[in-house]
């Protein structure tokens, strides 16, 4: 009985030792096959053209010269050319993810070291005829070389998504933090008087003004016209120096929008 019992009792902690044995061999063959097959990464005998953009159709690239007007309300999808030595080495259509959203695009192609002429093209209209130039020069490229390129958007001003945006926000930094005051449903009064209908009542809340001359003062000048039954003092006296000229732009198209 004691002879069988040791007999088991080996068995068992050899079988325990198995896994390990297994990964050790694992590491071993992959070792090995490193050294003969040379192992070498993607484009390491070649160069990397990267292209990088979170664009809103309509809206101009920063730094690219461009006679045409914004599209801030534009939701045409985003054509991206590439076309390098005169060929097409990509053209793809990248759609918007949700309403007011940006096209995403990352893109990654690999070249022959050498002198190449790239030009990069973008359709992002309503009239699908009209195409832009984001790139049209002759590089270089080495061995081993990544071009990146980071195309972003201009803020132009006059978006009421990105006002929206401003309205919602109460993260610290630059921002209007609307929401905490002022509800945007009908008769919910808060600490300052609700959005529901702003741009209605804008419309003749001050002889002389017009509906976004009065929402601009209300920024700006916020003790300029006092609302019925709500006390002076309570609106932030300085948005007009935390927020840009373009935000404020920004928040008074949202809130035209509120009728």
């Amino acid at each position: 009985h004691a002879t069988n019992y040791d007999f088991s009792l080996s068995r068992i902690k050899w079988f325990r030792l198995l896994p390990l044995g297994l990964l050790l061999s694992g590491v071993f063959a992959f070792v090995f096959l490193l050294g003969e097959y040379n192992f070498k990464p993607p484009f390491h005998d070649q160069a990397v053209l990267e292209i990088i953009m979170n664009h809103k159709s309509g809206y101009p690239i920063q730094g690219i010269d461009s006679d045409l007007e914004p599209e801030v309300n534009s939701d045409s999808d985003s054509e991206v050319i590439v076309e390098v030595d005169n060929q097409i080495l990509h053209n793809e259509t990248y759609f918007p993810r949700g309403k007011e959203a940006s096209s995403q695009v990352f893109l990654r192609l690999s070249l022959i070291p050498d002198v190449h002429h790239i030009r990069i093209l973008l359709k992002d209209r309503t009239d699908l005829s009209i195409t832009q130039t984001l790139f049209n020069e002759n590089v270089k490229l080495e061995v081993g070389q990544i071009m990146r390129l980071n195309f972003v958007d201009s803020h132009i001003g006059n978006d009421p998504a990105a006002g929206r945006k401003l309205y919602s926000d109460v993260s610290l930094g630059n921002n209007a933090s609307c929401q905490i005051c002022h509800s945007l449903e009908p008769g919910d009064d808060q600490a300052g008087p609700t959005f529901y209908g702003v741009a209605t009542r804008a419309e003749t809340r001050v002889p002389g003004l017009t509906a976004e001359e009065y929402l601009r003062q209300s920024i700006v000048n916020p003790d300029a016209y006092i609302v019925e039954g709500f006390p002076a003092g309570l609106m932030i006296p300085d948005l007009e120096e935390t927020l840009t000229k373009a935000q404020i732009d920004d928040l008074v198209a949202f809130l035209l929008t509120l009728k």
